[in-house]
């Protein structure tokens, strides 16, 4: 029940915080965010990493509630917000780490989701690459756009 919960919830917020952006490349890095999940998280899944529990839809062990709810959410609002200055982006991509993080600790204290051979630091590790390729994707693709209409 808990990851229906958070996916209705990820599109409230959704709905509530996005820009009337014009370009479908900021949905593009949403799509970009599940393919990073699902890879790691299916990865995870058949290394007995972490255990995900309480699913009701999956896909290879990994809750398509959460794939197509926080994470796509996740991903467009991190391009759409994403600064223009380069140490701005430095806190933005640790703010949405953070964010990410204390989510997944939440899930971890539900007991949907259980550590077998991973760590917070790992994780985290994880979340920074993950934040600092859609930024690349953004500074590269989404801001190009955003520059050319000003």
């Amino acid at each position: 029940m808990s990851w229906i919960i958070v996916f209705v919830a990820s599109w409230i917020l959704f709905f509530i915080l996005r820009r009337p952006d014009p370009t479908y490349k900021t949905y593009i890095a949403g799509v970009l965010a599940i393919l990073m999940q699902l890879s790691i998280d299916i990865n995870a899944h058949y290394l007995d990493l972490y255990y995900i529990h309480s699913i009701y839809l999956s896909f290879h062990g990994s809750p398509l509630c959460f794939t197509f709810g926080p994470v796509f959410v996740m991903g467009v609002l991190f391009v759409q917000y994403l600064p223009f200055c380069k140490t701005w982006q430095i806190l933005h991509i640790g703010v949405f780490v953070t964010l990410f993080f204390v989510f997944e600790l939440f899930v971890l204290w539900l007991g949907d989701l259980e550590y077998v051979h991973w760590n917070y630091y790992a994780s985290m590790y994880i979340n920074v690459m993950v934040f600092l390729a859609l930024a690349w994707y953004g500074t590269l693709f989404v801001q190009e756009k955003r520059q050319e209409e000003r």
